[in-house]
């Protein structure tokens, strides 16, 4: 009996994880922003001049609303929202700056929450630059969930001149991520 019971019990922990990460489907960005929503159907959206990214089927913006200061409690520097061919494929919630970094334990605290959420089965990043210090990635059929803790000081090729810890949260489409790829090439 007590076989059944435990053999029982990993059953259903399986499941459990299997259907936590279908969530990040399901709910498909990050608080009210949604991927695959325009410019226009975002509130509180200011473009940037500077874009990182040059092509021109990405455009980005920073969200300059007052309503997200924390996330499970650790205070945001800024959110990024990058929109390709008009609709919206990452979203990027940042820890950390250069009068507060993004400490361990808040990335644990972080790392926590996300696992009630979406369960205990991520992925490790790769680190062949060597500036991720922690992270987890989840991985759902169609959204990808990375959490990263940086230190751009510890790149093994281009170390920078300043020890600073960051962190962010990044959610994203992986179709659109996809044709960005193939539109790059």
């Amino acid at each position: 009996m007590k076989r059944i019971i435990f053999l029982f019990s990993i059953i259903i922990s399986n499941v459990i994880f299997a259907q936590s990460v279908k969530d990040l489907d399901i709910k498909n960005g990050f608080k009210h922003f949604k991927l695959g929503s325009t410019p226009n159907q975002i509130k509180n959206i200011k473009k940037e001049e500077r874009q990182f990214d040059q092509s021109p089927n990405i455009s980005e913006y920073i969200y300059i609303g007052k309503d997200i200061k924390t996330v499970f409690f650790v205070p945001v520097s800024h959110i990024n929202l990058t929109f390709f061919k008009n609709k919206l494929y990452s979203i990027q919630v940042i820890f950390g700056d250069i009068d507060k970094e993004f400490t361990q334990g808040q990335f644990q605290e972080i790392l926590s929450a996300l696992e009630n959420a979406y369960g205990r089965k991520w992925h490790q990043p790769t680190n062949e630059t060597g500036v991720i210090t922690d992270g987890a990635i989840w991985n759902g059929e169609k959204v990808r969930l990375e959490l990263f803790r940086v230190n751009f000081s510890k790149s093994y090729s281009e170390p920078s001149d300043y020890d600073l810890n960051t962190g962010y949260i990044q959610v994203y489409d992986k179709e659109m991520q996809r044709q960005r790829s193939l539109s790059e090439f």
